[in-house]
């Protein structure tokens, strides 16, 4: 378990200062965090349930509301984010973080830490997407034919798949049947050249 200090000093690299708001979410994330897990971005704002802080580490995003009487933690991992949005305006920004069951809307006057962190989740999100399927398209073969195609990710285009022959177009009798010269030829005329 980190200590409040550890964390006090994370945050403060990240540029996070907690002199009024924050305190006692700060205090709460020594019992939420591992060891090893590394805090990526952080910022205050609202969100439906009142004044909360957004972070994100290197594994998952967390939202964390502590009051006297209660504490509400949003635990989410990144695997199960299906999408991302970020809308600005003049004073404040707001992100939606969509996931299967539930929608997290946070909102901060923070604009630029915001859009920081929304294209960290987005990244986080796109790589973990495409590490199953690169290990779909490749086949299972050992040794240096596996890293060479791993690193060059060429996979060709209609691998696999039958290849029909080509049908003669036919055209329908709904499409117009003048030519572009001929409709270049009507408007060159006197009458629309006025």
């Amino acid at each position: 378990m980190k200590t409040l200090n550890e964390i006090e000093m994370e945050l403060s690299r990240l540029g996070f200062r907690n002199r009024f708001w924050g305190k006692p979410e700060v205090r709460e994330l020594r019992h939420v965090l591992s060891d090893d897990e590394i805090v990526t971005n952080v910022l205050t704002g609202r969100y439906e349930g009142g004044y909360a802080m957004l972070l994100t580490t290197d594994r998952r995003l967390l939202l964390i509301d502590k009051k006297v009487l209660f504490l509400s933690l949003e635990d989410v991992r990144y695997d199960m984010i299906s999408e991302v949005d970020y809308q600005a305006r003049l004073l404040d920004a707001t992100v939606y973080i969509r996931t299967i069951n539930k929608v997290l809307r946070f909102t901060s006057i923070h604009q630029k830490s915001l859009r920081g962190l929304v294209k960290f989740v987005q990244e986080r999100v796109m790589e973990l997407r495409q590490q199953p399927m690169l290990t779909q398209q490749l086949p299972s073969m050992a040794g240096q034919q596996t890293q060479r195609l791993i690193s060059a990710q060429v996979v060709p285009p209609g691998a696999g798949m039958p290849q029909l022959p080509m049908r003669p177009f036919r055209r329908i009798g709904a499409y117009p049947t003048a030519s572009f010269t001929t409709q270049q030829s009507v408007l060159n005329t006197p009458m629309y050249h006025r």
